[in-house]
Formats: structure tokens, sequence, C-alpha cells
């Protein structure tokens, strides 16, 4: 008997560190929509930078709920340097954006391998001043994400699509795309983006090469109409 009740005694003090509560993804995404729309419907539309801190704040209540998620904390950053950027004074400028770089490094150690978290990073380091010395690391990563793509598909692609796409601009024409079209679409972007970074280096060479790769996989995108209005007018 009191072998049962030291056993019993053992299952009961253990529970409460072993037993976790199901993850809710359906009130992770609602919450993500929810500050794209108070950033989008505030920042985008009526230039009102109070919309930044409202969106953050949203983002940093549903981080202490899911503490692990990279991509949560990716987007708090790209809110962070947008504050910054916006910035009257030159330091707030400077302190503001240095601290969104360095919740953006820490957001992609913590997922290296996540390609929504890697396309988020990309796009930061892309947009970033090149005295914040990002655009090499820019180049990296969108080579990484297409060259990683045309490999493997990642199981996680389809699962975690809908949270990365809630913050972002719509990509496809469908809110359902298949693992295909993630796949392609994602590869595409990349492309856009290597062209961009080559073109702004003076690599002019690279840049029609990987815009035309990008143009070819998808005429009918968003990024395949911007890639065929770069090839029409830059005549390189």
């Amino acid at each position: 008997m009191r072998n049962i009740a030291l056993i019993i005694l053992f299952f009961l003090i253990i529970r409460p560190f072993s037993s976790a509560e199901p993850v809710d993804n359906g009130r992770l995404l609602e919450g993500i929509k929810h500050a794209y729309e108070t950033y989008d419907n505030g920042y985008n539309k009526q230039k009102d930078k109070n919309a930044i801190a409202d969106s953050l704040a949203i983002l940093e209540a549903l981080r202490i709920e899911y503490p692990s998620n990279a991509l949560l904390k990716m987007l708090c950053a790209r809110l962070i340097i947008r504050e910054g950027m916006d910035s009257f004074w030159v330091w707030e400028k400077y302190i503001r954006t240095r601290r969104g770089i360095r919740m953006a490094e820490e957001a992609f150690r913590s997922a290296p391998d996540n390609v929504y978290v890697k396309v988020e990073y990309a796009k930061l380091c892309y947009f970033l001043p090149s005295f914040f010395g990002k655009r090499q690391k820019s180049l990296l990563l969108y080579r990484e994400i297409a060259e990683e793509l045309k490999r493997s598909v990642p199981g996680y692609l389809i699962t975690e699509w809908e949270e990365w796409q809630a913050f972002n601009s719509k990509l496809f024409q469908t809110d359902s795309p298949s693992v295909t079209e993630l796949r392609i679409g994602f590869i595409q972007m990349s492309y856009f983006y290597l062209a961009k970074i080559y073109e702004r280096a003076g690599d002019y060479t690279e840049a029609k090469k990987n815009m035309t790769l990008s143009y070819s996989l998808d005429k009918s995108s968003s990024y395949g109409s911007y890639a065929y209005l770069w090839l029409y007018y830059k005549k390189y």
C-alpha cells in the first residue's frame, strides 16, 4: 500500500509539468490577422504611426501565449524596425532599428531551417539601409531558400502557411495554395529579390539571369508580373 501511495503521489507531482495545453492554432491565426489589420488599416492606409505600436502590442501579447513561436518574434522585430525607420531623431532611428535587428537575429537563430522565418529575415535584411551591413546576408538567404525548395518540400509548408500569409500581402490568387504552388511561389520570390540585390550591386548579368528565372516560373503571379515589367523596362 505504501508503494502504491508513493506512485500516486509521484504522478500527482509531475502532472503539472508533464501535461501541456494543446496549441490553439486558430487563436494564433486570428491574433496575427487582427495585428495585420490594425497595422494595414492604420499605418498603410491612413499613415497613422500609432498603428505600429498597436499592432506590436497584439503580437507581443500573442508571444506570451506562444513563447517558442519564432515567426511571431520575427514579425515583432519587423514592426520594431518599422518604428525605428519612422522615428524623427537619428539616434532613435538607430537604437530602435538595432533593437529590431537583434530580435530578428534571435528569431532566426531559434528556427534557422524554417522557410517562413527565413523569408521574413531575408526581406528585413534586403530593406535595411546598407550601413547595417545586411545586404549580403539577404542574398545568401534568398539563394538558400531557392536551392532548398528546389531539392525538397518541408512538411510544415502547408500547416504554417496561413500564419505567415496573415501578416503579408496576398501572394497567391487562392487562399488555399497547394504544396507545389507554395514551393514555386517562394522560389520565384527568391529569384526576384536575388535579381534586385544583384542589380544594386551593379552585377546586371546576374540580375537579368535571376529575373528571367523568376518570370519563367509563373508568368501570371504577382512576382511574375513584376519580373515581366522589370525585364521589359530594364535593358541591361
